[in-house]
């Protein structure tokens, strides 16, 4: 029995949802210790939560400077590249069906 086994257990049938909070500690902790040698698509994933849902640059600062999410400037990156990413995928299927 691993570490985060003993210490995140739960008595209810929800394995799924106690799966999930492993996964988060885990990688919280592997991302403390490792800093910028690890990277984890958690606080991606959260900054670009917030941001498409709340557009605060603001919110996406102050979580930065807490540890939960990226900086602004990677989810603008990040989105910026995925927009061209969409479009470029659209002309090839556009230039595809002629």
């Amino acid at each position: 029995m691993s570490f985060l086994e003993t210490t995140v257990s739960s008595k209810s049938s929800d394995q799924t949802r106690v799966m999930n909070k492993r996964n988060a500690i885990g990688q919280a902790i592997v991302a403390a210790c490792r800093l910028r040698t690890f990277i984890s698509a958690i606080p991606m994933d959260v900054g670009i939560y917030i941001h498409r849902h709340y557009g605060s640059r603001q919110l996406v600062d102050f979580l930065n400077r807490l540890g939960f999410c990226t900086n602004y400037n990677e989810i603008q990156r990040y989105e910026n590249y995925s927009s061209e990413i969409l479009l470029l995928f659209c002309i090839n299927v556009l230039y595809s069906a002629m």
